[in-house]
């Protein structure tokens, strides 16, 4: 489909495939609307078929340029990392191209810890028992002594 006729129905119609609000396209497009009624006007004239086709028509085109964009850029990207690891100038280059294309060929894994929310609360001694402090200072030993079995320290 060929521009739309009105350069104002044409205007919006690119804005809004730019995933711009109706009510600002509207605006934007020189429509003499605003707040609430540049909205309701700017979701009516995106409803009017021709309109309708046209946004679909550029956001179609807009995704194929992306598409075709991010392959030359991650093949010139994946080609200019490959010539690194080969023939990089110093080890660490080398090293980290190979590090980059094993991370995009998914062979490595970003590890990160997740924490709750809610972590545990501190202990607080001056809450517990008599009986509860011995018990944890009875573990406590129990714990260095397994500890210390194994270093050969006595």
């Amino acid at each position: 489909m060929a521009a739309l006729g009105n350069p104002r129905y044409e205007a919006f119609a690119r804005r809004v495939a730019n995933d711009m609000a109706f009510g600002r396209a509207y605006t934007e497009s020189g429509f003499g609307a605003s707040g609430n009624g540049a909205y309701v006007n700017g979701a009516r004239l995106a409803r009017r078929p021709e309109v309708a086709q046209r946004i679909a028509e550029l956001r179609a085109t807009g995704v194929q340029r992306a598409v075709q964009n991010a392959e030359v850029t991650r093949e010139y990207v994946l080609t200019g990392l490959s010539e690194i690891a080969k023939s990089g100038k110093n080890e660490s280059a080398r090293v980290r191209a190979y590090e980059l294309l094993g991370k995009t060929l998914g062979l490595f894994v970003d590890r990160t810890e997740v924490t709750t929310g809610n972590p545990e609360p501190e202990l607080d001694p001056t809450m517990l028992s008599w009986d509860e402090l011995q018990t944890i200072l009875v573990l406590q030993r129990k714990a260095r002594r397994t500890s210390t079995l194994g270093s050969g320290r006595p």
